[in-house]
């Protein structure tokens, strides 16, 4: 579990900017943005989700230029300035990204199906068993049945030999 950080920082606002507007401009998800956020700032997707929606969105809406929310936060005095944001790398990046999502989707998917499964086994199983116990109990009542009525036959041909002899 990560431990919470309390105070976001200028270059945490950056870092979260940068990677929720690539991710937007590339055509993948926020969702996506936000897990990768997540994980380089040592903190959780809700969080960088919230920070998102909550505060960095209310700062673009109150900026005097309307189509800063589309572009890129200016990089870092100390960073090199990129000549083309949309590099091999990046792309590729976005490309394992998405088939990650696209996994954990689709195990997330067949591990709702295999527990639903999961279930209907397991109340199949105890059907099953309830059966079982029935037939067990019927089967020793016919037994105790069949054992008198041999036990009877047995004593009326002693009888019945007893009777002949006589």
């Amino acid at each position: 579990m990560k431990n919470r950080r309390e105070k976001w920082t200028d270059e945490d606002h950056h870092l979260l900017k940068k990677i929720v507007l690539e991710h937007v401009q590339l055509g993948a998800t926020k969702t996506a943005a936000f897990k990768k956020a997540a994980a380089l700032l040592g903190r959780t997707p809700a969080a960088c989700s919230h920070r998102w929606n909550h505060v960095l969105c209310k700062e673009e809406k109150t900026s005097s230029t309307p189509t800063a929310q589309l572009q890129l936060p200016a990089p870092e005095k100390s960073a090199p300035p990129a000549s083309d944001p949309l590099t091999l790398d990046t792309v590729v990046q976005f490309l394992q990204s998405l088939a990650q999502e696209e996994s954990h989707a689709a195990l997330a998917e067949e591990h709702k199906k295999l527990k639903a499964e999961h279930v209907a086994l397991k109340n199949k199983a105890a059907a099953l068993k309830k059966l079982y116990n029935e037939k067990k109990v019927q089967n020793q009542k016919l037994t105790r049945q069949y054992e008198t009525i041999a036990r009877i036959l047995s004593e009326t041909e002693s009888l019945l030999g007893e009777h002949i002899a006589h």
